[in-house]
């Protein structure tokens, strides 16, 4: 695999394709390593320094016991809309996180290019427990620097900009693989729930002053979700039923996505540097 990894992400998914390569191709997986003893592999050494296409977003599912599952979506030369070995990863059976290409399961996932903004790629997840879950987006390269990724949730056919927020659902316990897919900017409609789609919540005010968050809206607020970067979720107000809440930020410096619920499911996100 003739590629150059630099950054800890590139090294992690260089070696799930080489696991998955090994599993496809036993037979053709040879590497050299150089200055080693048997059994002991200190320097896997990449000779080809020319960096490929690629533009690639890790989405993460959070639970609400603290485990995360992340999987990884890219589009790079040489990767089809099916099964790619070399480049796809299988989920395993200990996955609790995955896209899907057909009923497999992949915890990475190869998409060619070029891009277009009409692709879909199927969710699944599997939930151990009840309980609360929370979809994020912790990197992203290339055009999924600026690309908006949506997650459509078709329990209820809300459509959540993960680019801009994390998407918090519930869940029962069991495996779910037809309640969420992944869209595109291009395929966005007025139902997604983010500042601009309505006036009325271009108007919401986020204010953070002595240590107090402040939100003000015109509209009722039924919720607030406080996240920090990552998509973890800090704390959340519910049966607020007021245009206006206060809430005591006892966090270290940071960055805070507040996410804002009105009564009538109208959802607002703003960024707030503490």
């Amino acid at each position: 695999m003739k590629q150059m990894y630099n950054t800890l992400q590139d090294r992690l998914f260089l070696a799930c394709i080489l696991l998955c390569t090994i599993s496809a191709w036993p037979s053709r997986a040879a590497f050299t390593a150089h200055g080693t003893q048997p059994g002991q592999v200190r320097n896997l050494r990449v000779t080809d320094t020319t960096e490929p296409e690629r533009h690639r977003y890790w989405l993460s599912l959070h639970t609400s016991d603290d485990i995360v599952s992340t999987i990884l979506v890219g589009y790079m030369d040489g990767t089809t809309i099916g099964a790619d070995p070399g480049y796809d990863c299988m989920g395993f059976s200990t996955s609790v996180f995955y896209t899907l290409l057909g009923t497999d399961a992949y915890i990475i996932q190869g998409r060619p290019l070029p891009f277009t903004g009409d692709d879909v790629i199927p969710l699944g997840y599997k939930a151990a427990q009840a309980g609360s879950f929370t979809l994020s987006i912790p990197d992203a390269d290339g055009l999924f620097e600026a690309q908006d990724i949506l997650v459509r949730d078709k329990l209820d056919g809300t459509l959540h900009n993960v680019s801009e927020a994390p998407y918090t659902f519930t869940s029962n316990a069991g495996i779910f693989n037809d309640r969420f897919e992944v869209l595109y900017a291009d395929m966005a409609t007025a139902s997604v729930l983010s500042a601009g789609t309505d006036n009325t919540l271009a108007r919401v005010q986020v204010c953070l002053a002595h240590g107090t968050l402040s939100i003000q809206s015109p509209k009722n607020i039924a919720t607030v979700n406080l996240y920090d970067t990552s998509g973890r979720l800090l704390t959340s107000r519910s049966h607020v039923n007021a245009p206006t809440v206060a809430i005591e930020a006892g966090w270290t410096k940071q960055v805070l996505i507040v996410q804002a619920v009105a009564l009538d499911g109208s959802t607002v996100t703003r960024k707030v540097i503490q």
